[in-house]
C-alpha cells in the first residue's frame, strides 16, 4: 500500500512539475515577444542645444495601441509648450520618450547634455536622494558648483528656504521623502532645477501638489531664467506661461495651436483651475 501511495504522490509531483514548466515556457515566449517589440521601437536621436523636435514620432503601448501617431513638432528655445489631453492618452509617455525612458519610433532632436545648458526632467513625484539638504539641491552632482550662500538663494527662489532652518542647515540628514510634504518636495526639486539651469526643462505635472500662488511663482522664475518649458498640465491658468499647445485626443491624434497674448492675459486674470481634457 505504501508503494502505491508513493507512486500516486510521484504522479502528482510530475504533473505539478509539468504545469510549472509549461508556465515558465509561456513566460519565456512572452518575454521574447516583448523584447522584439522594444527592439523594433528604437527612436533615432539627434542633438542640438537650442532646439527640441519630434519628426514622424509614433509612440505605442506594449499592446501596440497608438498613444501618438506620426507627431511632427519643433520647439525652439524660448517657445514653451504645454501638453494636454485625457488621462492615459500618452502625455507623460511622450516626455519619457524625449529623455530616453520610453521606446518609440521616429526622429527626436534634443540637447545632448543634461543639466546646465542642456535638458532637465522633473517628474510628478519628486525624487529625494539619501543625504543632506545640500545633496537634494545639487543632485546628481556630488560636489556643489556654487557656494552655500548661492544655494540658499535658490531655496528662497523656490520658496522653500524654511527647510534650511527647520532641519539644521546644509548638513542636516533626513528621510526627506517622509519629513517633507509632497508640495515641499516639489518646491525643493525646483531649487534643483534652478541650480542646474538647463536650456530646456521637461515638467511632467511637476507642480501638481502646489497651490496656484507657488505654482505661478515657480513658472515665472523659470521664464525669467530663460528656461524653455515642455509641460504636462491640467490647469488652464498655466497656459499663460507657454507659447504653444499640444493636445492629444486619446486616439493617437494630436493638434498643435498657438497661445495668443489675449488668452494669456485672460488666464492670468481669471486664474482658473479647470481640466484641459
Amino acid at each position: 500500500m505504501s508503494n502505491f501511495s508513493d507512486f500516486m504522490n510521484l504522479g502528482i509531483d510530475v504533473a505539478t512539475f509539468a504545469g510549472n514548466m509549461n508556465r515558465i515556457v509561456q513566460l519565456d515566449e512572452r518575454m521574447t515577444d516583448l523584447r522584439d517589440v522594444v527592439a523594433a521601437r528604437k527612436p533615432e536621436y539627434r542633438y542640438d542645444e537650442s532646439t527640441m523636435a519630434f519628426k514622424n514620432v509614433t509612440c505605442t503601448t506594449p499592446q501596440k495601441n497608438y498613444l501618438v501617431h506620426n507627431l511632427n513638432l519643433e520647439i525652439k528655445r524660448g517657445k514653451s509648450v504645454i501638453i494636454t489631453g485625457p488621462s492615459g492618452c500618452g502625455k507623460s509617455s511622450l516626455l519619457r520618450c524625449l529623455v530616453g525612458l520610453w521606446k518609440c519610433e521616429g526622429l527626436i532632436t534634443r540637447p545632448e547634455s543634461y543639466g546646465r545648458g542642456g535638458l532637465f526632467y522633473l517628474p510628478q513625484k519628486a525624487y529625494m536622494v539619501t543625504g543632506n539638504l545640500r545633496d537634494q539641491v545639487i543632485y546628481p552632482d556630488i560636489q556643489s558648483k556654487m557656494s552655500d550662500e548661492e544655494l540658499l538663494a535658490l531655496l528662497e527662489k523656490a520658496n522653500i528656504g524654511t527647510v534650511f532652518v527647520q532641519f539644521g542647515g546644509w548638513e542636516g540628514v533626513q528621510d526627506w521623502s517622509k519629513v517633507l510634504s509632497p508640495g515641499e518636495q516639489q518646491r525643493l526639486v525646483f531649487a534643483r532645477l534652478f541650480y542646474h539651469h538647463p536650456n530646456f526643462a521637461v515638467l511632467d505635472e511637476s507642480t501638481s501638489a502646489l497651490d496656484s500662488l507657488n505654482e505661478h511663482k515657480l513658472y515665472l522664475k523659470c521664464l525669467e531664467m530663460n528656461i524653455t518649458l515642455i509641460s504636462v498640465a491640467h490647469k488652464t491658468a498655466l497656459r499663460q506661461f507657454h507659447d504653444l499647445s499640444l493636445h492629444f485626443d486619446g486616439k493617437g491624434g494630436y493638434k498643435v495651436t498657438g497661445i495668443s497674448g489675449e488668452e494669456k492675459r485672460k488666464a492670468k486674470i481669471e486664474k482658473k483651475w479647470l481640466p484641459l481634457d
